[in-house]
Formats: structure tokens, C-alpha cells, sequence
């Protein structure tokens, strides 16, 4: 129970690798990292490449769009700065790079969702919120609907 409160008493923290993330979170824009030597997408800020090992990553803009690979509610926030935001959910996002992002989900998101990011600001950050393209859920249900059983 004890170690319980101590983890919601930390407040977020980002890491080195991470920063570049965070810095292009501020100015609007989607980071994430490429690695020059065999092109593999990071989907978290590393000092290496996760499939070759190597370490010259750079980090390229994202247009920001993609489709919901999972969704979650969250009813009891990790860290006592998120209380506010309380019950929330979040989406994991398949960038259209390849890439994942995970963000704040807004409303008629799900899996299978088109999605676009928008960005608020909250606690004095940057957060990440995904928003239900026009037309592109009622598209995708429709299709989903066709689907022989």
C-alpha cells in the first residue's frame, strides 16, 4: 500500500532520449525516431535502434494521422497531476509512419478509428489528444458492417 502512494506522489519526468519528443510536442508537431542505418521506426525515444543496434537515429516529423490499434479507460490516473483529467481514456495510435503514439482519445474514438492529433495544454505541458476524422468512422463501420460471416 505504501509503495503504492509513492508512485503517485512522482510527477512525470522526460527522459533524455525523450526530449526532442516533448520539445515537438510544445511547437505542435509529432516526433518520432528513424534509424539511418536500416530504416526501422522507434516507437519510444532510444539511444539505439531496437532491431540493428545502431545509434544514429534521427527524428523526423509526423503528419499526425493514423488508426486506433487499442483504446483503454482510465478511471484511477498513475500520478496525482492527472486526477483532474479523471476518467479519460486513452488510444494507442498506428501512426501512418509506422510508428505508435499513445494520447488522450476524444469523442466516437475506438480501435479502428482514422484518427487525426490535436494537441492541449494541461499542468503546463503539451499533451497529446486524437480526434475521430469526418466520415472516416462511419466509413470503416460501414465496411466492417459488409463484411460476409
Amino acid at each position: 500500500m505504501e509503495e503504492k502512494s509513492k508512485l503517485r506522489k512522482r510527477s512525470w519526468q522526460a527522459s533524455a532520449p525523450a526530449a526532442p519528443f516533448f520539445r515537438g510536442l510544445e511547437k505542435g508537431e509529432v516526433r518520432y525516431q528513424i534509424c539511418a542505418g536500416c530504416q526501422a521506426v522507434q516507437s519510444t525515444p532510444r539511444r539505439a535502434c531496437r532491431r540493428c543496434r545502431g545509434t544514429r537515429l534521427e527524428w523526423r516529423r509526423s503528419a499526425g494521422r493514423g488508426v486506433v490499434y487499442a483504446a483503454t479507460r482510465v478511471e484511477e490516473p498513475p500520478l496525482a497531476e492527472l486526477r483532474p483529467l479523471a476518467p479519460y481514456t486513452l488510444a494507442v495510435v498506428d501512426l501512418d509512419e509506422g510508428a505508435r503514439l499513445v494520447g488522450h482519445a476524444g469523442p466516437g474514438v475506438e480501435i479502428g478509428t482514422r484518427v487525426t492529433v490535436e494537441f492541449f495544454a494541461f499542468a503546463g505541458r503539451t499533451l497529446v489528444r486524437f480526434r475521430a476524422e469526418a466520415g472516416r468512422a462511419e466509413l470503416a463501420s460501414a465496411e466492417m458492417g459488409s463484411v460476409p460471416k
